[in-house]
């Protein structure tokens, strides 16, 4: 295998097969973990890359020399000194000028209104510009009682001032759930307005007088913490509250943990030695114990019984949902997931599978329940592993203030009366009595330079990551049928039993660690079998509906490819081979065939949820790259359309169908015929659109109705000259429109010229003519454009040559 190093990716190359094709495997520099290699022998040197999303590489490189710089370049690019220099913030800029989808932050407004939070809570602007918890947004929900000074005190109480707030407010009882860090108590200190806070808490609930402080360490721990000045509350200086401790293990346990696990299910070992090392591990000790702390919170919510959640900063034990809690409420992602890298001791000791061990524990849950979640397991695959590639800027900064701008807005305020001072050092310049030894700009331009130097060597927080980055949660939602569950129910019941958390029954996330082993999984993933079914079933409905219309369905293949043994993408030009049965098969709707996401192209919102007939279509007409035009279903790589002829014979079948339109009796006299296709107003009477295209700029779009049928057709413009008579031709027609019938006066968007046939146009002309017209017309116009352009260079060649003669 060759191998070369890109300023962002690692690109390997393998040798050519048997259809003369070679593999490409391109990973974001940001997933390596490590690298390493080992002493050189006869027949090389053995490089090893382990990435962060569980991939390992071993390249045999012959020379030692190169597999040194090889180890020395990806050791650097894997280690980045500034968080500028992630993937996310170059890949934005090579758009080729495309606009970027828009970014969408959560909404705090509409997702505590949708929680149905009471008036014993209220909207505080207690936290506005981070001025007291930087890691907190800047919208906090509180009790409707606590008093700003109240706030000071729980801040200053609490460890990186992260005071109690609510996170969840149960609308059916009004149980909530709040979270926070833990307090600076030691052994004897105490807080009065925290433990008031603490108070107004459990009073905005009227379904139970008790509270829950739900410390998610274990007791040793938090009694270490102690002794550090810092611990969890005395329950002597709060009334009416339980407390409960569980074994949620720190960061330094769970790394080391997955580690040992991954050692386990990567070795080749006997089902003895891997048992015990599966066992030896902890892993799934540690996902039970998490999941045994979030059931009884839950457990006490439902009961009415509100809760306030602590481990020791308050963010790696404490958080559920993505977009407000690891998000919004703060999680060091930067940290523990190394986008900085390892540069120091104290760095590596950041770097922790916090997020990974989350979505591990939603796995276990979604096996109990596949039919309450929306989302299915490449889903989390897909996040986990974008939380360490920074494609996307979702997962870059440690809290809501990184990712955003700073404020540098002067405020009204600033500009009152009292804000006015006499000049002093203007007019007392030279009377140094009057001031001060240091001049203050000078003193602060020293620190501003200090802090530019901290930034850079630390983080640069001002990220402005809406700005600088692209969305995750955009691309995912233009790919919502490769994460939608099949088998989701949204009246399943959510109820987990006691009975589903004994120790038989977690187990090792296979697709997860060892997703690039092929050899471990089935040929088929079964949730992807089932969304094909489910599409498959629509397709045929819709082709027995088409078939009661009497339109040709000899468009539609509703025999498809069975996803077994399927290892490569069906298109003889791309060739790529799947590594992960995670990696979507996408079937063509016309040929049936499977190929990979690039060969492959689905635009709308949610196109699984789709109905055919509403739905435009494209029959792909040459060997060339897909299109990517608006409207299409599914595009797929076909032969049966390369030459002209073949094309026109596509399009001249296609007309034969939709041109099978008539109006209502009705019409006649109240509507005076109006086109369904252009006023649109009744979806039932608009059918299924068809593209037919030859090349990206050879095009025909049919749209057909019950009584009106829309004709657009795309010109080939091969240059410049092309596309200037094309557009002269087309307007010289389009002004003529009103002495030729069926001709559109505008065309429509994207396409050279429009036609518009209703059903008086096929009654007083003959059908079959009107066809014969149109392919005339698709010929007659590529002719027309090529003659205008051999006339145009004659005598621009005439030209030149009469003013050569001059100079001979």
């Amino acid at each position: 295998m060759n191998s070369y190093v890109k300023n962002v990716q690692l690109i390997g190359s393998g040798e050519c097969d048997s259809n003369n094709t070679i593999g490409t495997l391109h990973v974001v520099h940001t997933l390596i973990g490590s690298v390493t290699r080992s002493p050189s022998s006869i027949n090389g040197s053995q490089l090893s890359i382990r990435y962060k999303h569980f991939l390992v590489l071993l390249f045999l490189i012959p020379k030692d020399k190169d597999c040194q710089l090889i180890y020395e370049t990806l050791t650097r690019c894997s280690k980045l000194g500034n968080i500028n220099e992630l993937f996310a913030f170059s890949i934005k800029n090579d758009r080729d000028g495309t606009s970027a989808p828009p970014w969408n932050y959560l909404n705090w407004d509409e997702e505590f209104a949708r929680q149905g939070v009471s008036n014993e809570w209220k909207e505080s602007n207690f936290n506005s510009n981070y001025s007291y918890c930087d890691t907190y947004p800047e919208k906090l929900w509180l009790p409707e009682k606590a008093s700003t000074q109240m706030l000071i005190g729980s801040c200053r109480f609490r460890s990186r001032a992260r005071l109690p707030v609510l996170t969840f407010f149960y609308k059916h009882n009004s149980a909530t759930i709040c979270r926070s860090s833990q307090p600076l108590s030691g052994f004897s200190a105490r807080c009065l307005e925290d433990e008031c806070l603490i108070e107004l808490i459990m009073s905005a609930n009227p379904s139970s007088s008790t509270l829950y402080l739900i410390d998610t360490r274990p007791r040793v721990n938090a009694m270490v913490n102690k002794v550090q000045g810092k611990g969890f509350e005395d329950s002597k200086n709060y009334t009416n509250i339980q407390f409960h401790f569980f074994d949620i293990e720190n960061i330094h346990v769970v790394r080391s943990s997955l580690n040992r696990l991954l050692e386990a299910c990567q070795r080749p070992q006997s089902i003895t030695q891997y048992l015990k090392a599966v066992d030896a591990s902890g892993w799934l000790k540690h996902l039970r114990f998490l999941l045994e702390c979030s059931f009884f919170i839950a457990e006490s919510v439902i009961r009415g019984i509100s809760c306030v959640v602590h481990c020791s900063d308050g963010w790696d034990r404490t958080s559920t949902l993505i977009d407000k809690d690891w998000l919004g409420f703060g999680f060091k992602f930067d940290d523990r997931c190394g986008h900085l890298g390892t540069l120091s001791e104290e760095n590596e000791k950041e770097v922790s599978p916090i997020f990974t061990q989350f979505l591990d524990s939603i796995y276990q849950l979604m096996r109990h329940k596949p039919m309450a979640f929306e989302f299915n397991e490449r889903y989390l695959i897909e996040l986990n592993e974008n939380a360490y590639s920074c494609v996307y800027g979702q997962f870059i900064g440690n809290c809501d203030k990184d990712r955003k701008a700073a404020d540098l807005c002067l405020h009204e305020g600033k500009l009152q009366p009292s804000s006015f001072v006499v000049w002093s050092n203007m007019y007392n310049q030279f009377d140094i009595s009057l001031h001060p030894k240091e001049y203050f700009p000078d003193l602060a331009n020293e620190v501003k330079q200090h802090r530019s130097l901290l930034n850079e060597l630390n983080e640069i927080k001002d990220l402005r990551i809406t700005t600088k980055t692209l969305s995750l949660w955009s691309f995912m939602d233009s790919r919502k049928d490769d994460y939608t569950n099949p088998f989701y129910n949204p009246a399943a019941d959510l109820c987990l039993h006691e009975g589903k958390l004994q120790p038989s029954s977690f187990v090792v996330w296979s697709n997860m660690y060892n997703q690039f082993d092929i050899s471990l999984h089935p040929k088929e993933y079964f949730p992807d079998l089932a969304n094909e079914v489910k599409q498959h079933r629509s397709l045929l409905n819709e082709l027995n509906e088409i078939k009661e219309l009497n339109i040709s369905a000899s468009n539609y293949t509703p025999i498809w490819q069975s996803q077994l043994g399927v290892d490569d993408c069906s298109n003889p030009n791309c060739g790529k081979e799947f590594i992960s049965r995670l990696e979507r098969r996408l079937h063509c709707y016309f040929c049936g065939k499977i190929f990979c996401k690039k060969c492959c192209n689905k635009i709308g919102e949610n196109e699984s949820s789709k109905e055919l007939t509403n739905s435009p279509i494209i029959m792909f007409a040459c060997n060339e790259s897909l299109l990517n035009l608006q409207g299409c279903l599914t595009l797929c790589d076909s032969q049966q359309c390369s030459t002209l002829q073949s094309y026109l014979d596509a399009v001249r079948k296609s007309l034969e169908a939709a041109l099978c339109i008539r109006q209502f009796g009705s019409q006649v006299v109240e509507r005076h015929n109006k086109p369904e296709v252009e006023i649109r107003t009744s979806k039932e009477v608009l059918l299924c659109p068809i593209t037919i295209s030859r090349n990206k700029q050879e095009r025909v779009f049919i749209e057909p109705s019950i009584n009106s049928v829309r004709i657009s057709i795309g010109v080939k413009q091969a240059d410049e000259i092309e596309k200037i008579l094309c557009n002269k031709f087309s307007k010289f027609m389009c002004q003529r429109a009103d002495n030729f019938i069926i001709l559109r006066r505008k065309p429509l968007p994207g396409y050279d010229i429009s036609f518009l046939i209703t059903a008086t146009h096929s009654e007083v002309m003959y059908k079959q003519k009107l066809i014969d017209f149109l392919i005339h017309f698709m010929q007659e116009i590529d002719k027309e454009i090529s003659e205008m352009k051999l006339a145009l260079n004659a005598r621009a060649r005439t030209s030149a040559e009469e003013f050569l003669k001059r100079f001979n």
